[in-house]
């Protein structure tokens, strides 16, 4: 297909995000990824249960936008919670093949970031305001638990810091001059 929409199997689409998506990537032949936000939701755990309530990130703009190179790695460097989740990204095939994909090493920890990343350093992503997908958080995540191993691995192989010694060669490497990164 002409599009790759990632849903990991935990997580889950609301009613018209594949298709607002869409729209928007056979409208806009210039936008490379759309981003929609998501809702943090603890459904598998009973109410009585549950130390924190489902909720939805703040938006950090109001207004659908246009995220230009390499203003998408400034916001996810900055501001963490900005940067997409994979279930609410939908990318055109093309931009993953030109990009790589992810990185091998990365394949159980921040191959998501991984990928974000390459695609906000390089690519234009449009910000649809909407909350279209449901990020599901639970304490027996497969994400959850790979970070604990990761953690408890040590420092020196502590996925977190690998990820952030990957970015600043990959964006050295990139030809990107910017004085922000």
């Amino acid at each position: 297909g002409r599009y790759v929409a990632f849903l990991d199997a935990d997580d889950a689409y609301l009613p018209l995000r594949l298709q607002r998506h869409v729209e928007v990537l056979d409208r806009m032949p210039g936008v490379h990824m759309v981003q929609s936000e998501l809702v943090h939701w603890y459904s598998w755990e009973l109410p009585a249960a549950r130390k924190d309530d489902d909720y939805v990130r703040p938006f950090l703009r109001p207004d659908d936008h246009l995220l230009t190179p390499p203003d998408g790695l400034l916001l996810a460097i900055a501001v963490p919670l900005y940067s997409a989740g994979i279930c609410n990204i939908t990318v055109r095939r093309e931009v993953l093949l030109e990009l790589g994909g992810s990185d091998a090493r990365f394949c159980a920890e921040f191959e998501d970031q991984v990928l974000l990343a390459k695609i906000y350093l390089h690519k234009t992503t449009y910000v649809l305001q909407a909350h279209l997908a449901r990020y599901r958080r639970h304490a027996g995540s497969w994400t959850r638990r790979a970070k604990q191993q990761g953690a408890a691995r040590g420092l020196q192989d502590c996925p977190r810091r690998l990820f952030r010694a990957w970015l600043v060669e990959y964006v050295d490497g990139s030809g990107v001059r910017d004085p922000a990164l």
